[in-house]
């Protein structure tokens, strides 16, 4: 069966729904659009021999350009023009490619982000712990490796998330410090990538939280939510961060829902509004 729902992702104005389904029929990412006001169909094709296919997706702000990735260490991205989807390339590094043959690694866990022109990509395998950035400059696409294959302890890339002008990168890794998790993030000036301090794992987590399972950022860059659902025995929490003058400091407590009852795992997932 098809795993449809997996991951999903929206266009800005709520008109084109990206639907992953890993599963049967060699895996698939079903496009939803609003046309005449009755929502019509449609399958990105081009890809073979991946069941996993669609594990995650990300959509640009104006529905044109979508991203999608498997297990393997392979990641698509398509363009619409004219209400048809093409193929533009496949985004895949080779050395995470060979890594992933090399070492039998047969569930990468994958996770993409992308930023809302559509022109900046992550692509994260966090059972390797690598992460990449991929720019589209005149519909070609090239990487940046912020992440090389071989930190899985870390688990960093198990999620991801890019600012609206894709300057702004950032990778959760709920692997680190034995499982405590923290958040890496990276700024790109002049078209190179460089970390921007440490990583940050928040205060007044309890055990091993899983900081980073899930990330999200404003549209500006400047404010980081960071969910760890592993914290306090799965009742779960997540972290606000701000950036001042290039300089990320936490925002107040750990954030807990009051209501929560038993192992909620509150910040399995998390999302933030634009500003």
């Amino acid at each position: 069966a098809m795993h449809q729902g997996s991951s999903v992702a929206i266009s800005a104005d709520a008109t084109t729904i990206l639907v992953g389904a890993p599963g049967g029929l060699g895996g698939a990412v079903c496009v939803w659009t609003v046309k005449a006001g009755e929502w019509v169909y449609d399958r990105l094709k081009g890809v073979a021999d991946s069941v996993s296919f669609g594990d995650s997706v990300a959509l640009s702000a104006d529905g044109n350009t979508a991203i999608a990735a498997d297990l393997k260490g392979l990641a698509w991205a398509w363009t619409r023009n004219r209400g048809v989807w093409s193929e533009q390339q496949l985004l895949v590094d080779k050395g995470l490619f060979l890594f992933v043959q090399t070492q039998n690694i047969t569930f990468a866990n994958s996770s993409v982000a992308i930023s809302a022109d559509g022109n900046t990509a992550m692509v994260g395998y966090s059972e390797t712990g690598s992460v990449w950035v991929w720019t589209r400059v005149h519909g070609k696409w090239t990487a940046a490796t912020l992440i090389g294959p071989g930190a899985g302890r870390d688990a960093c890339g198990h999620s991801l998330a890019l600012s609206a002008d894709g300057s702004t990168a950032s990778a959760g890794c709920l692997g680190d410090d034995g499982g405590k998790g923290a958040v890496r993030v990276w700024t790109r000036s002049g078209g190179a990538w460089s970390r921007q301090g440490p990583p940050m794992a928040g205060s007044g987590a309890v055990g091993n939280a899983g900081q980073g399972h899930s990330v999200a950022l404003s549209a500006d860059g400047n404010t980081l939510l960071a969910g760890g659902p592993g914290d306090n025995d799965g009742e779960g929490a997540a972290w606000v961060w701000t950036r001042a003058a290039g300089v990320w400091s936490q925002q107040g407590p750990k954030l807990v829902g009051k209501s929560a009852v038993g192992k909620a795992f509150q910040g399995t997932s998390v999302a933030l509004s634009s500003d």
